[in-house]
């Protein structure tokens, strides 16, 4: 990896996971992924695609993550890795 770790995400308000105000995300997955990835010493942005779009994106290698109420499902465990639920 080089630069800046792209991880998508929706542009929705889904209170308390995730939501945008003032240009910033807010909500429980936004202060995850700062947590992990200030922990693993990578810097990352935010990209926000359509939900039909998080998974092929990664797939296809234009984006490094999705950090947005993906749940673990047997199709989609077929197209990307996955960290423990929460």
């Amino acid at each position: 990896m080089t630069g800046v770790l792209r991880v998508a995400c929706a542009d929705l308000e889904a209170k308390p996971l995730f939501w945008t105000e003032g240009g910033k995300r807010h909500g429980f997955e936004p202060d995850v992924a700062d947590l992990v990835f200030a922990e693993a010493g990578l810097p990352f942005e935010w990209v926000f695609l359509q939900w039909s779009d998080f998974l092929p994106s990664v797939a296809e290698g234009r984006m490094d993550a999705v950090l947005c109420g993906q749940g673990i499902i047997p199709e989609r465990l077929e197209i990307v890795d996955f960290t423990y639920p929460y």
